[in-house]
């Protein structure tokens, strides 16, 4: 991992073979972040995406081996209990052209993977909703 600094934004440059949320989390703590917003693309060797029901507030889970270029990759991260939390999207397209998108689990890089992390100044955290039966973004 590669670290730029330009005031408040950082851009963070991920190698082939590492992992999306275990990489952003030694990022965040090494630079002790307390809330984020990010940005990126790349490519990605095998990444795991999530679809959200909200009748019976489940996600399912498919994983999707690549190569697949990142065509857009958007999360934030907050801070809760002391620990990073990311909640990020993303939308991938294979050699066919076809794209796939949902909830990130799990994402390992290909190549690389180019993150604009913009820190907030912001005391944000995330509390369960029993309506929506997921943690919901709000202010510490």
């Amino acid at each position: 991992m590669q670290i730029y600094r330009d005031g408040d934004s950082y851009v963070v440059v991920l190698k082939l073979g590492e992992e999306l949320f275990e990489s952003l989390t030694n990022f965040v703590k090494q630079n002790e972040l307390k809330s984020a917003w990010f940005d990126g693309l790349g490519a990605a060797k095998e990444v795991e995406l999530g679809y959200y029901r909200l009748d019976d507030k489940q996600y399912s889970w498919k994983t999707f081996v690549g190569p697949l270029e990142i065509t857009g990759l958007h999360g934030n991260m907050v801070l809760k209990d002391g620990q990073p939390v990311f909640h990020a999207h993303g939308s991938f397209a294979d050699g066919s052209y076809k794209v796939i998108g949902g909830h990130i689990k799990r994402l390992m890089v290909a190549g690389t993977c180019e993150i604009l992390v913009s820190k907030l100044n912001l005391a944000l955290t995330r509390k369960f909703d029993d309506e929506v039966g997921l943690e919901l973004l709000e202010t510490n």
